[in-house]
């Protein structure tokens, strides 16, 4: 019985540990430029959309953004504040899946463009994210690895 408690409080204990890790791990993915993917920009009548995201702490992070619309008018141009939250069963839960994705709450200030999203899903292995509330879909990126790269600090 002793051996039966001590396994099913073991199994809990990895599972917090391996959930607790797996966070950290998309949090650290989440930092980076994010490009707009060419179809949605062309559906939504943008010709640029570049989100820098750099993480300050767990759950909050500065950002950079910038959207042009199709005649080269700048929509938005400026530093922003995001704060989310990576639950632990959505990293666990997408750490077994095929896609391996996670959704979070999140709030984007000061941009008024932004300021209905809500949710984010964001994928490592397709390297994706998007930005929606229920209704619709504010923006749809792919993470530029090599913009990533050359913007970490030294």
């Amino acid at each position: 019985m002793y051996l039966l408690i001590a396994v099913i409080v073991l199994l809990i204990i990895l599972l917090v540990v391996f959930a607790v890790l797996n966070q950290r791990r998309y949090n650290n993915f989440l930092n980076g430029m994010w490009i707009g993917e060419s179809i949605f920009m062309q559906n939504a009548g943008l010709s640029e959309f570049a989100l820098y995201i750099r993480q300050t702490k767990n759950g909050a992070a500065d950002g950079y953004i910038l959207m042009r619309d199709t005649d080269g008018e700048v929509i938005a141009n400026e530093i922003i504040k995001l704060s989310y939250n990576t639950c632990y069963w959505s990293t666990l839960k997408g750490a077994f899946k095929l896609n391996d994705s996670a959704t979070a709450g999140i709030k984007i200030t000061p941009i008024k463009e932004l300021a209905d999203v809500n949710k984010m899903t964001f994928s490592m292995m397709g390297g994706s994210l998007a930005l929606y509330n229920k209704t619709k879909l504010f923006a749809y990126l792919h993470k530029d690895i090599e913009a990533s790269a050359l913007a970490q600090p030294i």
